[in-house]
């Protein structure tokens, strides 16, 4: 009930939707209808409880894969693109979660105002580091962007590419942010 509450306030007083009710009570001058605002709070309920069940799914990991980032990323070295597409097509679309240090975050304007986060990830046991990256809309922006170079950081996200040494990350999820290390 807690997660609900917390989304449901943002959603009633994010201004956006109350912003546009009295625009329009201005604008008109009549005050909307009695249903529209039982919509209103009907919608954004939906829309909270759909959220907080969201982040709960996501913090229990509940459909998530486990893999080894090497081997998945190694099964698309020293192979023609159709064959990689054929051997990562099983992993795309799965969530993963994923820890790791943070190695750049950027502000990518033009063509669109996202944040482009790099997170290096050290497997055990393997000599390599293996780079995951993603972009970050304008509006969650603020998760990333205070994050030093060298802070340890735990995603959750949905593979979208896999490359050599890199996975690609969509709808992604800051879980935990760790101590910054820093390199000498």
């Amino acid at each position: 009930m807690r997660s609900l509450w917390d989304e449901w306030k943002v959603l009633l007083t994010g201004g956006g939707i109350l912003a546009v009710l009295y625009i329009t009570t201005v604008v008109t001058g009549k005050a909307p209808p009695r249903a529209v605002n039982w919509a209103v709070l009907g919608a954004t309920l939906v829309l909270a409880a759909f959220a907080a069940w969201r982040k709960e799914w996501i913090r229990n990991g509940r459909g998530f894969i486990t893999v080894n980032v090497e081997e998945i990323t190694a099964s698309v070295r020293g192979v023609t693109d159709v064959y990689a597409r054929i051997k990562t097509k099983p992993f795309l679309h799965k969530w993963i979660r994923l820890t790791g240090t943070i190695s750049e975050v950027s502000w990518l304007f033009p063509p669109a105002p996202i944040v482009h986060v790099i997170v290096n990830i050290k497997v055990e046991g393997s000599r390599l580091d293996y780079s995951v990256f993603f972009f970050v809309p304008f509006w969650r922006a603020g998760e990333f962007t205070p994050l030093a170079a060298g802070t340890e950081v735990t995603l959750a996200g949905r593979i979208v590419g896999i490359e050599i040494y890199t996975l690609k990350l969509a709808s992604v999820e800051l879980l935990s942010v760790g101590k910054e290390h820093v390199s000498g």
